[in-house]
């Protein structure tokens, strides 16, 4: 299961690397609000308050790019064909 966390800085881990069809529970451990925004918008959590989470599914193969709007923080996931442990 994987569960990156966003925890007074940047997203944890990144990059994040999954399996094609995996769906991530990502957490904000910060005390502050935050979003997790592909660049593209093929996406976007809303603002999460401290201790809320996002779930996202990754069905397509590639590498894609999140920041989050009001912070200066981003990561990325890169999504495979591979299962990953």
């Amino acid at each position: 299961m994987h569960q990156p966390r966003i925890q007074q800085g940047p997203f944890n881990p990144s990059p994040l690397t999954v399996a094609i069809g995996t769906t991530v529970t990502g957490t904000n451990n910060d005390f502050a609000p935050h979003t997790v925004t592909e660049v593209t918008n093929k996406f976007d959590s809303g603002i999460l308050a401290p201790a809320h989470k996002f779930k996202q599914t990754f069905d397509e193969l590639g590498i894609v790019k999140y920041y989050c709007i009001s912070q200066l923080i981003s990561g990325q996931a890169i999504i495979s064909n591979h299962r990953m442990n």
